[in-house]
């Protein structure tokens, strides 16, 4: 399973994105919903297996400077990478 970061701002159409070595971590957020209402646990019903994820950080995240967030690769939110490794996964 690989996994995705994204190089530039997350802006629809940014296309800026490098494989990375698989990264397996829960996720945590999965029970909020996203701005746009959709619920994360159905995003996460229709995920797959092996199923490549993008990672983008957050550093402007009011509550961790840190934070990086999970995507669909069609940047739909599933949640966010847990607090205790995200430091290290920001720092790639």
């Amino acid at each position: 399973m690989g996994s995705f970061r994204q190089r530039d701002s997350w802006e629809p159409g940014v296309i800026g994105t490098e494989l990375l070595k698989p990264l397996y971590s829960k996720i945590v957020g999965v029970t909020r919903y996203n701005p746009d209402g959709t619920s994360r646990q159905d995003l996460l019903a229709q995920c797959k297996i092996g199923q490549p994820l993008r990672l983008v950080r957050e550093p402007d995240n009011p509550v961790d400077s840190n934070a990086v967030m999970v995507l669909t690769m069609e940047r739909k939110q599933l949640g966010y990478i847990n607090r205790s490794i995200a430091p290290h996964v920001a720092a790639k």
